[in-house]
């Protein structure tokens, strides 16, 4: 399993922490300021946080799959049941029902081909980010 299997990636990371996600995981994305200006480069893979090279360095948070499940709610008001499902080109994941008309009703549903990117955007969804 690769980095970008395993954690969102860093697009996703940056936007979890505007939202409001929690900072501590096991794995980070880590800037540090370059020449005069201060310009932030990012390391575009993560590290796990134990191993952080260097203090001076700013860090978010890069959740892992398990991590945002942990922060999902199983069920939404209405009893919409979370989902997940997978096709050849990615995964879908959201909230469902059957209504009372047998109608099959999906709500906060998101696609991304990485599994964590499409977690982190229900979980903006359902936090009410964007």
């Amino acid at each position: 399993m690769t980095d970008k299997e395993l954690c969102v990636s860093l697009e996703e990371a940056k936007l979890l922490k505007e939202a409001g996600f929690v900072q501590d995981s096991y794995f980070v994305y880590g800037a540090w300021k370059y020449g005069m200006d201060g310009e932030l480069i990012w390391r575009t893979c993560p590290m796990r946080r134990a191993r952080f090279p260097h203090p001076d360095w700013i860090i978010i948070a890069a959740p892992t799959t398990d991590e945002l499940l942990k922060e999902l709610p199983s069920r939404l008001p209405d009893n919409y049941d979370f989902s997940i499902r997978k096709d050849s080109q990615g995964f879908d994941v959201g909230y469902e029902k059957i209504d009372d008309f047998d109608t099959f009703v999906t709500k906060f549903t998101t696609y991304n081909k990485s599994l964590p990117n499409a977690l982190s955007a229900l979980w903006r969804k359902v936090k009410g980010g964007k």
